[in-house]
């Protein structure tokens, strides 16, 4: 019997300057003629919610990590490994005034391995926050890839992750 589909963290599209998350990837879908990728914008909303999905319960594994080291067993947000360059994406999801589902994300962190610590309210309320930072960057990692990418094809996504999983 097969699983029914996570909900997607996504939240509403924001209007500033700063890339929205539903922008990166774009929904506009793919251009005609091209071989990679060809599954649309479901493919790359899919890619994106696995890469924040990912990429927090990996933060999740190093807090948890942290908090055993101080002799904790409640995760707490200090213990969250969140580097200089995520906090500064973080900031900057704040600032386009996007909202993301904590109720989606603690959904999706059932579906893995259960870790051995709680999460403290303040960790728990800074989730989605971490996941806007992610989405962020993510769209500046694309822009570094290739200058003026709109529609990241299969080889950014798999720079982009790689990226990711060597600093993350």
């Amino acid at each position: 019997m097969p699983y029914p589909r996570p909900r997607s963290i996504l939240g509403r599209p924001a209007d500033r300057h700063i890339p929205r998350i539903r922008d990166v990837p774009s929904c506009r879908g793919r251009e005609a003629g091209t071989t990679e990728n060809t599954g649309g914008p479901t493919d790359d909303l899919r890619r994106f919610d696995d890469f924040v999905n990912d990429k927090i319960y990996d933060l999740l594994l190093r807090g948890q990590a942290n908090a055993k080291a101080n002799g904790r067993d409640v995760l707490e947000p200090q213990d969250l490994p969140i580097t200089k360059g995520l906090e500064e994406s973080i900031h900057a999801f704040k600032a386009i005034d996007q909202e993301v589902s904590l109720d989606a994300i603690l959904e999706q962190l059932t579906r893995r391995p259960p870790l051995d610590v709680t999460y403290s309210d303040e960790a728990e309320a800074k989730l989605p926050l971490v996941a806007g930072g992610l989405g962020v960057a993510l769209a500046r990692t694309f822009a570094i890839l290739e200058d003026g990418l709109k529609n990241p094809q299969t080889r950014h996504w798999d720079r982009a992750i790689r990226i990711f999983d060597l600093l993350l």
